[in-house]
């Protein structure tokens, strides 16, 4: 995780202002993982709540968190920042050092900020369903996140931290996708701890989705809901 040229992409854009993005039912903010640590996040409410959210402040946003709905927290990879949405309530933050969130990127620092958010989510979403979602770099921060919940230690990704959860699991992978190799997924599902509780959904190579793209099919917002009934 380690870099000394920290990811602010894109240039020349204002992440503090998500209606420029026409995206009028989200609200950013800014919290502190720790001393000296600025992170910029985007809250953003379920479709169904969109025309509510209309001109609300960030009080009522936080609020929203505990409505029952499922809350994702979205932690994104490493070239990409807080301009991305799902369904559901989306916590959409940036690590240290990516977007206008300030300090360097470490692997120590990215699961601090990671776990810093979920504690920060669950402390407003009262018993609403919380589901962590990762994309390439956030799978790594999904998964130490993860473990260390469950260890409440310092944990390292890898194999390893994958056999020791024990929460269920969702795989969704591009068979053209070029930087996450299927065989290294199909490895790391054997490994699992509780198999019949991982499942690995796989998308057609041929659509051309490649590491980014999976948000453009179709049938992902069935796979995910079908995903978030289950739990």
């Amino acid at each position: 995780y380690h870099s000394k040229n920290p990811i602010r992409l894109p240039y020349f854009v204002d992440l503090s202002q998500p209606a420029d993005f026409s995206l009028n039912h989200t609200v950013n903010m800014y919290v502190s993982s720790e001393e000296g640590i600025s992170l910029g996040v985007w809250l953003t409410v379920p479709e169904s709540q969109w025309k509510e959210a209309q001109g609300k402040d960030l009080n009522w946003y936080q609020e929203s968190l505990g409505d029952g709905n499922p809350v994702f927290i979205y932690f994104h990879g490493n070239t990409k920042n807080r301009y991305n949405t799902l369904g559901y309530h989306v916590v959409v933050p940036d690590y240290r050092g990516f977007g206008d969130s300030t300090g360097e990127p470490t692997e120590d620092g990215l699961t601090t900020d990671a776990l810093y958010i979920y504690n920060w989510v669950k402390a407003r979403s009262g018993s609403s369903l919380v589901v962590i979602w990762g994309h390439s770099l956030g799978t790594a921060v999904s998964t130490n996140l993860a473990v260390k919940l469950l260890e409440k230690g310092t944990a390292k990704i890898s194999t390893v931290c994958i056999k020791k959860m024990k929460s269920p699991i969702l795989f969704l992978h591009s068979e053209d996708d070029h930087l996450a190799r299927i065989e290294n997924l199909r490895e790391i599902v054997a490994s699992a701890q509780n198999k019949d509780r991982v499942k690995l959904v796989k998308f057609d190579g041929s659509k051309g989705y490649l590491h980014n793209g999976l948000y453009r099919d179709a049938k992902l917002p069935g796979v995910i809901k079908d995903f978030v009934a289950s739990l």
